[in-house]
């Protein structure tokens, strides 16, 4: 989930190059609709977004969850790593911080991490 349309193609296409399919929405709103028609494996998740931001879909995304006993890996991307945004990010339910530009080794290394048994 990115606002950036920049962003949302390269980080589709580093993805497709680690062998993952990915669907991209460009606000909170959009990645929540997707998330309720699709079981995806994780999400990488802006969190400054106009509209609803990455935060609010992640809170929203954890309340939905509660019922499934299923937690979803959801990744915050930031373009500022300054003082508050990871525990801002935590604090809402994220799972980890990368900040951007993100390289496809930390890509590779964070899907290791989340997706059990994915040859990354």
């Amino acid at each position: 989930v990115e606002d950036n349309a920049v962003n949302r193609m390269l980080a589709q296409r580093m993805l497709l190059s680690l062998g993952f399919e990915s669907d991209a929405a460009e606000d909170g709103e959009k990645g929540l609709e997707a998330h309720r028609r699709e079981p995806y494996d994780v999400i990488f998740m802006d969190v400054q977004m106009p509209g609803m931001d990455g935060l609010e879909a992640t809170r929203r995304i954890r309340e939905n969850e509660h019922s499934s006993m299923k937690r979803l890996p959801i990744i915050a991307m930031t373009a500022h790593a300054m003082d508050g945004v990871v525990e801002r990010c935590l604090a809402a339910g994220m799972d980890q911080c990368a900040t951007k530009p993100i390289e496809p080794d930390k890509v590779a290394a964070l899907l290791k991490t989340f997706l059990k048994g994915a040859a990354v």
